[in-house]
């Protein structure tokens, strides 16, 4: 219409807002017009308010209290914690009770409690006259009734069975009838029945609402401030609702509701529109003036108004088409409304869906979250509404719920997989995971959980939008920003096992969606690579394009600061913030002349015309902080530095796909880390119960079958016995149907081993860049090895296809990163480490790692050797002795012949049957350690540190616990040192192994002592094993080892003979029998120059003639005295006939010692009396033996005598000359000063 007259206005006004047809309406003869609406509108309302009040007169109020209902500080007991609402109530002492500011005292009212956690708590009424305590909560008292789910009762003055277990996110009901003297409770809508109907009333008589918790638990009460999420009829809330402003907002809202087609019909059809877009403008002004405030305002307004809207404008069967009503709805808001009106009416309105979501309870059909799902679908598809939604964090407050799906409660997935489905008796007639029956009960439940998968998918699809710039930047940008915010925050959840999963259902959300896009853009752009061969460059790591968390070399300032050179060289400069940086940037910026003068001194080859461009560029769009300085390119690198920065130049121009789409993916390796990965393991662990009960029932059928007929009684047992598996077991494979579908179903696997090849392709092109790969984040390490783990897993149970190739990469990764030095944190070294030693574990692995290139073994190697070192030693030695294992004497045992039997069988079922060592691995071990003399020096001094201080521990444990079982003659330790001292011995056993390795592998880095200290390791590998064999074999009861073995304690069961005594046998066979005469004829000399070496100690090994019996009676298996000869079956002929052969040899030679003169006393070393001077040290000509001065350098540098620091060590002749290869002492020492550090 080209312009309306007053009549057509009139009569649009009344059609709208219909005055004269309400009661008690002032009638007037006057045309209604736009500037009379206000006015008319006015009275309009208050002639609503006044029907309503007239209707409600003979409602009786029965309650007493504020118009708020929240928790009341002053009567509540213990300690606590509320929120700014005074709602959520947290305790933090032994059952704190909170109690509401607002009784009740006459009618029907209700409550509502959301249960943040699952413990022990007491919710319901109390009376007024109540004294809580500490130790009495609700329902403790005669007038006071509460109902505790945990425990399944309810409590009044004592406890009776009731109602049904709770879970965290629960909704419970609350609900006292004071007319009939009753009360109630609900679970997620569910009455539990009557728990109570002996409820006094009367005048004396008024009710609160309470509620009890454990240390640690925590509830969200909801006394009427949003509407209930699960009403029950007749009851009313605590907290009144808003009535009187609700039916304002109703009666505006409605009106609204009249316009809104108008605005549709006039950019369609405007000849048909009584009015122009004007006018209703206008009219909807005068609407929303008094309409926005109680929206904004008022959450109970606003869910009840806007859910009711949406439920009745929405069409559900096509959420992802447009919805009229409501675009029509978020326009005239984003019109009319203030910007602090709408943020708030949009964030009750996204809070009331959210919250819709997670309180539903999941049914057989997910209805209600599926509901949800697309209401926030809806709500999203508002360009202007979305991207104000995501300025407003709605990330991290409302929607991460919405990304996961509660598993039912035990009936409903009764329901959802009901008996017929399950038939167990079919089912457990085989493999229960393989069967068929088994297999189409998960793909149905997968079908159903795919529909909200769906719309999780299209909701990301939104975010995802790119052409969506018309205000201001596009929503996929600002989802980007928004996401790595999340994320990063996220990290604070670990542990937090619901947001675990509602992460996880993210991060599945995401890939999808991400990968789509990714295809989209390789197919448009050939430079990119495909989504097959994906990967992150490490520009973005550098860059600072990732998410900002540790790196593995660091901090980035502190990487930023040491490896700026390295980033000049790539052609990425990072500005460092001064002390004068804020006097710097007030100062005058420069003009064009002096910015060219200034950069022409610095580059005194001339400018380039790109850089007087990029100077000229800077002045004009006036930024200062561009000095001249650093206007630079790659090709400004020096001559020495063109290979290094022609190699390192490709890092800039890496750009496999767009930057957005990477930060995404980047984003994604976070959320894996952590929290998909836990989630992801899930249906493993109840595989292996579901395992156990298959395994129970069949032994119970066995049973059964074998039961004689006429034992009835335990036929009954057995039967009873039978019906229990197997109704544990059907419960249990409900939940992992539930589970199963939603993680190891569909794509969702594929989705992980995508991510696995994204990780591996990301570390094999960043390690190239040397230095700069310290950049690389910390959680791509943990995030590689928990993909791994999670794809083998699959592979394992054929969820996905064997990968030889994919396999190989992953190994060859961790061999090279485990001695990484750009890697500083210990605890990445350990994934690391442990990720490999998985691996390492089984034998049919072990042929793949062998056969993994050499210099990769080598890396894998010294790496290892690196490790011990540090606190990773244990780790370090496990793993040699793995390498080791069945090729040491005596050394082809799963567990030691001298454990009981039921020991023994434990352990045999833990261990690998073909677990083996590595011919391959002790070649190269010793290849290494022969040719780098400063590496094997480390690791030797390392080692026996490690041995010297468990050793000493062990045996120091030990001595407490003999003494403290003479004293009392019971055992009374403490479990915890009970175990150290385990560990000390395994330790000790091990690092004994390692040395019989090394002796086997590289004899000639103790024997040849050409070589730098090799006499003094000699020396001090032979003097630790002589002080070992010496407290164990030491006679008569002071032998504390002896008396623990002798004891027949749970503790102390793996501490035995059999395992240290093998291994030092080995470490002695390997010197004096398969070494050559020379190493033969320096070990044998060093041991029986020792005097604490007594050869009764290696007969103890054969003689059979052990310590006489101590204070306690032997119990073990191995009950006589210990010898190998004992075990025919655990130590060869040729062992027992080498160890024969060592005791003959020394004894001969220690005979020919005693026959021999003495040594004058000259010339003695003076620091021992013991030995033979044959070592001179420069530039103080002292001499001593190469024992003591060796043993003396590892501690200090300066003389013994006059303390004149030590440069070179000579070896003295015997025709007392001196030899001409010296020894270098400061360089050789250095790495054992950073050793010695280390180990302090």
């Amino acid at each position: 219409m080209d312009e309306e007259s007053p009549e057509v206005i009139h009569e649009f006004l009344h059609r709208i807002f219909p005055l004269d047809e309400c009661e008690g309406a002032t009638a007037s003869s006057d045309l209604l017009g736009i500037a009379g609406l206000p006015s008319h509108l006015d009275e309009l309302l208050t002639v609503k308010v006044k029907e309503r009040q007239k209707a409600l007169c003979d409602v009786e109020v029965g309650r007493l209290g504020p118009e708020k209902a929240c928790f009341d500080l002053k009567v509540s007991v213990g300690v606590f914690g509320v929120d700014a609402e005074k709602l959520q109530f947290i305790s933090r002492s032994n059952f704190a009770t909170g109690v509401a500011n607002t009784c009740v005292f006459k009618g029907k009212w209700m409550y509502e409690v959301i249960l943040g956690s699952s413990g022990i708590m007491q919710l319901g009424w109390g009376n007024a006259g109540c004294t809580y305590e500490t130790v009495k909560g609700v329902g403790d008292m005669i007038d006071s009734y509460g109902f505790d789910g945990r425990r399944k009762c309810k409590w009044n003055s004592g406890r009776w069975p009731y109602g049904e277990e709770w879970i965290a996110g629960d909704v419970i009901q609350c609900m006292l009838d004071l007319d009939e003297g009753t009360v109630t409770f609900g679970r997620n809508g569910k009455s539990l029945g009557v728990a109570f109907d002996n409820v006094k009333t009367g005048p004396s008589y008024a009710y609160f609402p309470a509620v009890s918790l454990s240390p640690g638990d925590i509830v969200q009460a909801n006394f009427g401030i949003v509407p209930f999420q699960y009403p029950f009829e007749g009851y009313r809330p605590v907290q009144e609702p808003p009535n009187d402003s609700l039916v304002r907002a109703k009666t505006l809202l409605e009106s609204l509701e009249k316009i809104l087609p108008y605005f549709m019909q006039v950019d369609d059809q405007p000849n048909k529109c009584p009015v122009s877009r004007q006018h209703l403008l206008l009219i909807c002004d005068s609407i929303l003036q008094r309409l926005g405030p109680l929206l904004a305002e008022d959450q109970y307004i606003s869910d009840t108004l806007l859910a009711e809207y949406f439920d009745k404008h929405t069409d559900l069967c096509h959420p992802h088409e447009a919805q009229p009503m409501i675009q029509a709805l978020f326009d005239v808001f984003w019109a009319l409304l203030e910007e602090h009106e709408l943020k708030k009416i949009l964030l009750n309105l996204t809070g009331v869906f959210g919250r819709g979501y997670r309180l539903s309870s999941p049914s057989s059909t997910l209805k209600q979250q599926i509901k949800y799902l697309k209401l926030n679908l809806i709500v999203l598809q508002h360009e202007r509404t979305r991207k104000l939604l995501l300025n407003l964090n709605i990330f991290e407050t409302r929607f991460p719920h919405i990304f996961r799906t509660r598993m039912p409660d035990d009936d409903i997935l009764d329901e959802m997989i009901s008996e017929e489905d399950l038939n167990l008796d079919e089912l457990t007639r085989g493999p229960v995971l393989e069967s068929e029956l088994y297999k189409a009960n998960v793909d149905k439940v997968m079908a159903l959980l795919q529909q909200a998968d769906s719309l999780r998918i299209a909701i990301i699809e939104i975010f995802m939008t790119e052409d969506d710039t018309t205000y201001g930047q596009s929503t996929m940008s600002l989802f980007i920003e928004k996401i790595q915010q999340f994320v990063t925050t996220s990290i604070q959840t670990l542990g937090v096992r619901s947001m675990n999963a509602v992460l996880s259902g993210f991060f599945f959300s995401l890939l999808p969606v991400v990968k789509k896009r990714w295809e989209k853009a390789a197919k448009e752009n050939p430079e990119y690579v495909a989504y097959e061969d994906a990967y992150i460059p490490l520009q973005l790591f550098v860059t600072d394009g990732c998410l900002k968390l540790q790196r593995i070399g660091g901090v980035t300032s502190h990487l930023d600061k040491v490896h700026k050179e390295e980033l000049r060289k790539v052609g990425i400069i990072k500005e460092t913030k001064t002390e004068d940086s804020a006097s710097k940037s007030s100062a005058p910026s420069m003009t064009l002349s002096q910015m060219l003068s200034s950069a022409a001194a610095a580059h005194p080859g001339g400018l380039t015309l790109e850089q007087i461009s990029n100077i000229a560029a800077a002045i004009e769009t006036e930024q200062p902080e561009t000095p001249p300085s650093i206007i630079q390119s790659v090709n400004s690198s020096s001559p020495d530095d063109s290979q290094s920065a022609a190699i390192d130049s490709n890092l800039k121009c890496e750009e496999p796909m767009r930057k957005d789409l990477m930060q995404l993916v980047d984003a994604m390796v976070m959320l894996y880390s952590i929290s998909t990965h836990k989630v992801m393991q899930d249906p493993f662990a109840m595989q292996l119960l579901i395992k156990e009960y298959e395994t129970n029932i069949t032994s119970t059928k066995e049973k059964l079958t074998k039961c004689s007929e006429e034992l009835t009684e335990v036929r009954s047992v057995l039967e009873r016995t039978n019906a229990v598996f197997l109704k544990r077991l059907s419960e249990h494979l409900r939940k992992l149907i539930w589970i199963d579908a939603g993680s190891l179903r569909g794509q969702k696997p594929e989705c992980i081993n995508w991510l696995n090849g994204v990780l591996l392709r990301t570390f094999e092109k960043g390690m190239c860049y040397d230095k700069l790969f310290a950049y690389l984040p910390e959680f791509y390490v943990t995030s590689v090895c928990q993909a791994d783990d999670f794809v083998f897993r699959c592979q394992e149970q054929k969820v996905l296809p064997a990968n030889e190739d994919g396999l190989r990469r992953f190994l060859t990764l961790m061999c090279t990163l485990i001695g990484d030095k750009r890697i500083i944190n210990q605890m990445i070294r350990e994934q690391i480490f442990e990720s490999l030693a998985f691996y390492l574990k089984k034998s049919k692995y072990i042929p793949v790692i062998e056969s993994l290139p050499e210099d990769v073994r080598a890396k894998f190697l010294s790496g290892v050797l690196d490790l011990h070192e540090s606190q990773m030693w244990g780790y370090s030695s496990s793993l040699l002795v793995k390498f080791w294992k069945k090729s040491g004497f005596a050394f082809r045992y799963d567990k030691s012949p001298g454990l009981k039997e039921d020991v023994s069988k434990k352990l045999d079922e833990d261990k690998d049957k073909n677990e083996g060592s590595s011919v391959v691995f002790q070649q190269q071990l010793g290849e290494i350690l022969r040719q780098n003399d400063k590496l094997a020096l480390q690791f030797l001094h390392s080692v026996l540190n490690k041995l010297n201080t468990v050793f000493s521990e062990f045996i120091g444990m030990l001595q407490q616990f003999v003494h403290a079982l003479k004293e009392s003659g019971k055992v009374s330790i403490d479990v915890r040192e009970i175990s150290l001292c385990s560990t000390c011995y395994t330790h000790t056993v091990g690092l004994l192994r390692v040395l019989e390795l090394v002796c086997h592998t590289a004899p000639e880095i103790l024997t040849d002592w050409s070589k730098p200290l090799a006499e003094s390791m000699l020396c001090r590998v032979l003097q630790s094993v002589i002080q070992i064999l010496a407290r164990i074999t030491i006679k008569g009861s002071v032998n504390v080892f002896d008396e623990i073995c002798k004891l027949d304690y749970p503790g102390f069961s793996d501490i035995d003979h059999f395992p240290i005594m093998a291994a030092i046998a080995g470490i002695i066979v390997q010197l004096i029998v398969t070494g050559t005469d020379l190493s033969k004829e320096r070990a044998t000399t060093v041991l029986l120059q020792d005097q604490g070496f007594n050869l009764s100690s290696l007969e103890f090994m054969l003689s059979g003639e052990g310590p006489p019996g101590g204070i306690f009676q032997r119990k073990k298996q191995a009950d006589a005295d210990f010898s190998f000869k004992k075990y025919p079956d655990d130590v060869t002929v040729e062992e027992i006939q080498q160890l024969e052969e060592v005791i003959k040899y020394l004894r001969g030679k220690q005979l020919q010692m005693q026959r021999q003169p003495s040594l004058k006393e000259e010339d003695l070393c003076t620091i021992c009396y013991a030995s033979q001077v044959t070592k001179r040290f420069y530039p103080c000509k002292h001499v001593s033996c190469g024992k003591c001065i060796t043993q003396h350098l590892l501690n200090s540098l300066q003389c013994f005598f006059c303390k004149e620091k030590i440069i070179r060590i000579e070896s003295i002749h015997p025709d007392g000359g001196d030899q001409s290869d010296a020894i270098g002492v400061e360089s050789l020492l250095a790495e054992l000063e950073k050793g010695n550090a280390k180990d302090d």
